[in-house]
């Protein structure tokens, strides 16, 4: 009599042993049923399984010396490949885990950023699936005080400048506006967000970075507090106190500020890892392209002023403009 395991090859029979030894979570488990299951997964037909079944039992009966000693060598062999088979399964274990340990948080990150897990996911209006290894990301969009340090010690450029005049857009500028050190720094380049993070050692993050901490990962919520309604409690946008005749608001409360508000003043809105802000306040200048003209780069976010929901979402990127593009309701934070 021929070994069953002669009817296939040993690419099958490895593929066979593995994914019995996968159902049966323990070699010496692995019975006749398993096998029969795995084969069938493999693409081994029952038929010849039974048939080799009939075969080695028929031998069995016999019970000679000679079919003994076959039978011996061949679960020698079974036991040899069944343990090879195991290896090869916990080895892939071990992968899996050291992948795992690799998608885990940074285990620092600077006192002023927060360490965000990885993860794999379809990336909101775009669809396709990216990947997104562990990073650290600034708790707070970056302030005038912030900016301003940078541009004392040479490594910046000013933004464009408060200017108190009304129906001019730069009004709403927060560098050099008396009070505003602890505002997000706005009106300024996507040049001057980049030039900034690298003084630091940082980066602009991506688009799906920034989209995985405002969606909590693989939570996959609709807004980086949850999946409630935007509210006054959460963020800052347009509510009763931006509302005008006959202007638009996202909701009827007051959440305080008719512009911008201090870096975390919506501990409520905070995404599940503490990182504020990420649903309001400004719009943030990320470091990707919105398409492969490569002419403008995305926002994300929410600004002070938003009326509607959309954007105020984490999958939202309706946000794109020029490098140069300077806006009182953009700003930006860093990633490493």
């Amino acid at each position: 009599m021929s070994d069953p395991s002669d009817k296939y090859t040993p690419e099958e029979m490895d593929e066979i042993l593995g994914r019995a030894i996968e159902r049966s979570q323990e070699p010496a488990g692995i019975d006749h049923e398993t096998m029969v299951e795995a084969a069938r997964e493999v693409g081994i037909s029952e038929e010849a399984l039974e048939a080799a079944k009939r075969e080695l039992k028929a031998e069995k009966a016999r019970r000679s010396r000679r079919a003994a000693w076959v039978l011996g060598v061949a679960g020698f062999a079974a036991f040899v490949a069944v343990g090879t088979v195991a290896v090869r399964a916990r080895n892939r274990r071990a992968a899996d885990a050291q992948a795992a340990a690799a998608m885990s948080g940074p285990a620092t990150c600077p006192v002023d950023m927060v360490s965000i897990p990885g993860g794999t996911y379809a990336l909101g209006e775009r669809h396709d699936t990216v990947a997104v290894p562990p990073y650290c990301l600034d708790q707070n969009e970056v302030t005038v005080n912030d900016f301003g340090a940078c541009v004392s010690a040479g490594n910046c450029t000013e933004p464009d400048a408060y200017l108190a005049t009304n129906g001019q857009w730069k009004i709403f500028c927060n560098w050099r506006k008396p009070g505003r050190g602890l505002h997000p720094v706005n009106c300024l380049t996507w040049g001057q967000a980049v030039s900034f993070c690298k003084a630091l050692g940082k980066r602009l993050p991506t688009e799906p970075e920034w989209e995985w901490a405002a969606r909590n990962g693989p939570a996959a919520t609709k807004f980086p507090w949850g999946n409630t309604p935007p509210d006054a409690q959460h963020l800052n946008a347009c509510g009763a106190e931006c509302a005008r005749p006959g202007k638009e608001s996202l909701y009827a409360g007051n959440d305080g500020f008719a512009e911008t508000a201090p870096v975390g003043s919506f501990p409520q809105g905070d995404n599940q890892w503490g990182v504020h802000d990420l649903g309001g306040n400004l719009r943030e200048w990320t470091a990707s392209s919105f398409d492969t003209t490569e002419t403008t780069r995305v926002g994300r976010g929410a600004g002070w002023d938003e009326i509607n929901a959309g954007p105020v979402s984490a999958s939202d990127r309706s946000y794109a403009r020029a490098p140069g593009f300077r806006g009182n309701v953009l700003g930006f934070r860093c990633a490493r």
